[in-house]
């Protein structure tokens, strides 16, 4: 299941673009199947909420951005000097199949996809992941493998590896488990991550994020398991097996062989000369 994806398109027809680009916050780009309006950005000079009518609903697709500022030497351009535009997509959409309209939307726009960005897979179970993975860092008889390397010292601090407790003030009920590749620990746009925690508590007490529980027909458990991916680990992952992504079609068992290739990667576990993987964790291998 994608939670989170942003593309990077490169603009070959320029003549929306540029009419796009004389907007003033608050106007509309009326494309009939769907609209831009612009809207104030944070790091992007230019920002559009994307909407479309799916019958009298009107819906927020996701976001249109482009001209980064606020960063030290930002490319807003591809080598062969034609802009780059992302398109970020709002997180209903990716829980009630929007992402089907994106080919059409940046085929509209004069777009073509260069890369994925942002990638966030999931896996939502109906039991908790977070306390079997603590005890098996905690147990001293299975070895851990951090980041593709055995921990030899058990001792050493391990910055990579994060619990927060949550809850009421009697009780601690919610873990949230957070693994990073080291050069993630402090900023997550430079490697992966995988988390894990309560997504019902979650939703309940945080997000809101009801039509979650709509896709799952109103769950009373939902644990889930994510792996945030940026562009280098998307293109490495696909570079080292000969695949293609297909930015259109979404093709669920590359995203499945993507999840646990780098959950496995991240940290995975050794009881003697058995192999604990992550398929094993979360029910997709006896």
């Amino acid at each position: 299941m994608i939670d989170a994806l942003t593309v990077c398109f490169e603009v070959t027809d320029r003549y929306h673009y540029d009419r796009i680009c004389e907007l003033d916050f608050g106007q509309t780009y009326d494309m009939y199947e769907f609209q831009l309006m612009r809207v104030e950005g944070r790091y992007y000079n230019n920002v559009y909420t994307i909407i479309y009518m799916d019958g009298d609903s009107q819906v927020d697709f996701g976001q249109l951005k482009f001209n980064i500022v606020k960063v030290a030497n930002p490319s807003n351009f591809h080598d062969n000097g034609n802009p780059k535009v992302w398109i970020c997509l709002n997180n209903q959409s990716l829980y009630t199949n929007g992402q089907c309209y994106l080919g059409f939307i940046a085929t509209k726009l004069g777009l073509e996809p260069h890369n994925v960005t942002t990638l966030d897979i999931c896996l939502d179970t109906s039991f908790n992941i977070s306390k079997p993975l603590r005890q098996l860092i905690k147990n001293k008889a299975v070895t851990t493998i951090l980041n593709g390397t055995k921990v030899k010292d058990r001792d050493e601090d391990r910055p990579e590896i994060t619990y927060t407790l949550s809850g009421s003030l009697n009780k601690d009920k919610y873990m949230t488990v957070n693994v990073k590749q080291r050069n993630a620990i402090k900023d997550k746009s430079r490697g992966v991550t995988v988390t894990t925690y309560d997504k019902l508590a979650e939703i309940s007490n945080s997000s809101g994020k009801e039509y979650i529980l709509k896709f799952y027909d109103n769950p009373t458990k939902l644990f889930r398991t994510e792996v945030h991916l940026n562009n280098t680990e998307i293109k490495d992952y696909l570079d080292s097996r000969g695949l293609y992504f297909n930015f259109y079609m979404i093709d669920e068992a590359l995203l499945e062989d993507m999840f646990f290739y780098h959950l496995n990667s991240v940290i995975r576990f050794k009881y003697g000369k058995q192999d604990i993987m992550w398929e094993q964790l979360l029910g997709r291998a006896s």
